[in-house]
């Protein structure tokens, strides 16, 4: 008898078989008619439809939430403080993975290239907010862009110190006076001359050709003096009346006359031996009185110019009792510290101003000792403060860069193109600036740069060779070769077609450089109404007052 086939009834066959493959072929070819049946409901179709649409929502969901719930984790198992979410990567074969900078690794520097529209000012946002929720002392100087505006309603909802200095709202109710001549008075003069230099050397405006930088510098530290001997801080208006009028600059000097009208003594107390000396012996032994007229008018040029507006004066020389930004008291405190200096009717006023600005920043920060109190500073629109026009301050600040890291510093600059620097600040950024943030849409020159900024890759390639001898020449070879080319990690099309909001970071995790990625940066978010509302009122009093009485009045 066949072991395959037992007999279980009369006239049926049974096929024995261990093949469970062939078990259920043999069952759905008996339900086949079922299967074919209910293949055919519309019922079944919807039900089909409607589960597809739960799994790719499910799929879409994964995708979207392992971000978020990833930096959830993140935040608390692994959180430091100062480290800031840049954004997320998207991860193969779904979804994305969070991508933080610890403030460790960001005092080595964040440079951010993007040209117009490619929302660096909210980049910036995202990663001020986050240091304003760690408790850094947050600096923020422009003069172009708006990330001051959006960082003080959120400075305010968040119940931080505001410490506001512009020249062209100096009316405003939050905005403090900023006084150049306070602090030491060497240290004064030093920020003055390296401001005043700077713009001679821009090459724009004519009054700043002729005056003498010696003369600035001494002036300088005599009107300094004389504030100290009166116990107060000299203002710009002091330095303004001691350049225009000589009766008040002989009695700063203390100047005194022998009996012939020849020979000049300064006599002012705390006046140091080399500034004494010079105004002694140079000014008034040397000079005669035409040269003497030559250094004071050129000068007295770039005084009337600056101080030309009025609001200017105002804003830098304040009164007893009003608050004056100190820089070296705000980068030991958390909140935010904005100095906005808007470029208006007036470039050459902005340009001196801001350089001036950041070379009282350049200073307050080499005075900072290892172990400070941490700093976030956001310098947006860069090139607009430090470029071509003022190479002589971005000089002077491209070795601060360098410096950063010991002081507890962290930069970060943003900029729309790397021609818009000057060669020394752009290659103190290059080597300093190790996080490195760029966005889609450059073209030409800055594409090349910033996709050598981004470093290259060895891989190894592919070469077909192939040979025809011709008709009569017998076949032909084939051959495959190997070599190792070096490749840009990121192409150009990668590089200039990445959407609005994504950037391609290179970033330091624990001191060393990582391979770039793509990231789309967070967005803050927007403060409550009543906090905007609260804000606007402070800031324009005045006008706050109206609207209230508007309200009453309609009432």
């Amino acid at each position: 008898m066949n072991p395959l086939f037992l007999g279980v009834a009369p006239g049926v066959l049974v096929r024995e078989s261990n093949d469970r493959f062939y078990d259920l072929g043999v069952k759905i070819a008996e339900s086949g008619p079922e299967i074919s049946a209910a293949a055919q409901d519309p019922a079944n179709w919807a039900l089909a439809a409607a589960g597809l649409c739960a799994a790719g929502a499910a799929v879409a969901g994964t995708h979207v939430a392992s971000g978020p719930l990833l930096d959830l984790g993140h935040r608390a198992l692994f959180r430091d403080p100062g480290e800031v979410l840049v954004g997320h990567s998207p991860v193969r074969p779904i979804g994305r993975r969070p991508v933080y900078l610890p403030i460790s690794d960001r005092f080595t520097g964040v440079q951010m290239v993007a040209p117009m529209g490619q929302a660096k000012t909210s980049a910036f946002e995202w990663l001020a907010y986050q240091d304003l929720l760690s408790r850094l002392s947050v600096v923020v100087i422009e003069t172009e862009g708006d990330l001051g505006k959006k960082l003080l309603p959120l400075a305010f909802w968040l119940g931080l110190p505001i410490r506001y200095f512009t020249y062209a709202g100096a009316n405003d109710g939050a905005a403090m006076k900023w006084n150049p001549l306070a602090g030491d008075k060497v240290e004064a003069a030093e920020r003055a001359v390296t401001a005043f230099v700077s713009a001679a050397a821009s090459g724009d405006e004519q009054f700043f050709k002729d005056f003498n930088s010696v003369f600035l510098r001494h002036s300088v530290i005599a009107v300094c003096a004389h504030g100290e001997r009166e116990g107060r801080q000299a203002i710009m208006s002091d330095l303004d009346r001691f350049v225009s009028v000589e009766h008040f600059r002989r009695k700063v000097l203390g100047v005194e006359r022998d009996a012939a009208d020849k020979r000049f003594t300064v006599n002012a107390k705390n006046l140091p031996r080399r500034s004494r000396d010079y105004w002694q012996y140079k000014y008034y032994g040397e000079f005669g009185k035409r040269e003497r007229t030559q250094f004071v008018l050129g000068l007295h040029n770039v005084m009337d110019g600056l101080l030309a507006q009025e609001m200017v004066e105002t804003a830098l020389a304040p009164k007893p009792g009003e608050p004056v930004l100190d820089l070296a008291e705000a980068l030991d405190s958390p909140g935010l510290t904005l100095v906005s200096i808007p470029q208006g009717a007036a470039p050459a006023t902005s340009r001196l101003l801001s350089t001036w600005v950041m070379e009282y920043f350049r200073q307050a920060v080499l005075a900072r000792g290892e172990g400070a109190y941490p700093v976030s500073a956001y310098l947006d629109e860069v090139h607009s403060m430090l470029g071509h026009a003022n190479s002589e301050a971005a000089l002077a600040f491209s070795s601060l860069v360098t410096q950063s890291r010991r002081r507890q510093v962290a930069f970060s600059f943003a900029y729309q193109s790397f021609s818009l620097l000057p060669s020394p600040l752009k290659e103190s950024l290059a080597t300093n600036a190790r996080n490195k943030l760029v966005s889609g849409g450059l073209q030409g020159e800055d594409a090349e740069e910033a996709i050598r900024m981004l470093g290259q890759t060895e891989e190894e390639v592919r070469d077909y060779r192939r040979t025809m001898k011709g008709l009569l020449g017998g076949p032909g070879t084939f051959s495959v070769g190997r070599r190792r080319q070096t490749m840009p990690r990121v192409s150009e099309e990668e590089l200039v077609y990445l959407p609005r909001g994504w950037w391609h970071l290179s970033r330091v995790r624990r001191g060393r450089q990582q391979r770039p990625v793509p990231v789309k940066a967070g967005r803050a978010p927007t403060p409550p109404a009543a906090y905007r509302e609260a804000f606007e009122a402070v800031l324009d009093p005045e006008a706050a007052g109206r609207e209230a009485d508007a309200k009453e009045t309609g009432g």
